[in-house]
């Protein structure tokens, strides 16, 4: 549809269209590599122990904040 109205206003010449095409496979290319290199860091973090580590750093954070939680929170709640 955009192809034809190009054509229609003779905006739409062989190097806009070239051009075109040119820019969108390197913006095509550029997500690829972004993906390719969260996909990467996934495998190597995953490799690396890093979630594990996270969740025991996470439940040893929430452990010591416990009894902060348990004594403050009821006098926040109750004013």
């Amino acid at each position: 549809m955009v192809a034809l109205i190009g054509l229609f206003r003779r905006k739409l010449t062989l190097p806009a269209t070239r051009e075109a095409l040119l820019e969108r496979a390197r913006i095509t290319g550029m997500i690829f590599l972004i993906l390719l290199g969260a996909e990467l860091l996934k495998i190597f973090m995953a490799r690396g122990g890093v979630p594990q580590a996270m969740a025991e750093l996470m439940r040893v954070i929430l452990l010591l904040a416990m009894p902060g939680i348990v004594f403050f929170l009821p006098s926040l709640i109750g004013g």
